[in-house]
């Protein structure tokens, strides 16, 4: 199913499916939550945040690499909004690290891991054996896409392959984890209809009990599920849109704050201005003032 927490990525294009975005994000979430199809890999340069995903919590800060499995939804978050924050995401198709030939003589090595559902650990030890070879190859890859010299797409995809290598000797999932990682989609499958829902739906009034029942789950089990999924409660899942969406409001539009605080769900000005500073680190007018 494909829907509003499907990100359609802008890779280069079909036949170089790879980008690379240079993140300096301001506010509570610095990762909106989605999925695609493609792998990968979020390198922290700068400050600290807590990343969500595949329903694994995982608090990185400067050095630290993390890898995003195809098709896991995963999100980020910032404790401390008022502190800067940068990060590197390298996002590329499982089709670039594979081999494709018109001469039936030559051999795939790489669709076995590729075609085979083949998973990684979200966390990237600092200690583990390959971590230097990886960030060392991240480093590099960074730079060859920022230079952008001749041939660069080639060396891209020679980079790309590396870093498939160091993956699957150092990282590949033990088959018990497997099994939790497949788990793990099932219920993301199965939140992923209630979660557009919401995203539909937030300046609604939303109950626990209406998206409990979505899930088939009661409402003690779907709020442990919902968090771990999401890294957040329900209530500041619903805040969250509501603020993205007064944001965008505050900057496109000249409706009143109280206009916008009505229109996304905050009934009280007080408690949409409180929220507004809580996630975004600084007022609805300071927002709008930015404008000027």
């Amino acid at each position: 199913m494909r829907d509003d927490l499907w990100e359609n990525t802008t890779l280069i294009n079909q036949a170089f499916p790879f980008n690379i975005f240079e993140n300096s994000p301001t506010g509570n979430q610095i990762l909106k939550l989605h999925w695609h199809e493609h792998y990968e890999l979020i390198l922290v340069d700068q400050g600290e945040a807590i990343f969500q995903i595949g329903g694994s919590q995982i608090r990185a800060s400067a050095g630290d690499l993390l890898f995003v499995n195809s098709g896991q939804l995963h999100a980020g978050y910032h404790d401390d909004p008022s502190q800067d924050m940068k990060y590197y995401a390298i996002v590329f198709h499982p089709s670039i690290v594979g081999h494709q030939s018109a001469n039936l003589l030559s051999v795939d090595l790489v669709s076995p891991y590729t075609e085979g559902n083949t998973t990684f650990s979200n966390r990237i030890d600092k200690n583990s054996d390959y971590y230097l070879e990886l960030v060392t190859t991240i480093s590099s890859l960074i730079q060859e896409f920022k230079s952008k010299n001749n041939g660069y797409e080639v060396m891209i995809r020679a980079y790309c392959q590396l870093i498939f290598t160091w993956l699957c000797r150092g990282y590949m999932i033990s088959h018990d984890e497997k099994r939790e990682s497949d788990a793990s989609r099932l219920r993301t499958a199965q939140f992923k209809e209630m979660l557009l829902y919401i995203e539909k739906h937030f300046s609604d009034r939303i109950t626990l009990s209406e998206v409990a029942d979505m899930v088939h789950l009661s409402p003690f089990h779907f709020c442990k599920s919902f968090k771990k999924l999401t890294g957040l409660t329900l209530i500041q899942y619903i805040n969250l849109h509501r603020i993205y969406e007064a944001e965008r409001l505050l900057r496109s539009t000249t409706l009143s704050i109280t206009d916008i605080a009505e229109q996304v769900g905050c009934g009280s000005i007080n408690s949409f201005s409180k929220i507004f500073k809580q996630y975004k680190g600084y007022s609805p007018m300071s927002a709008r003032k930015l404008l000027d």
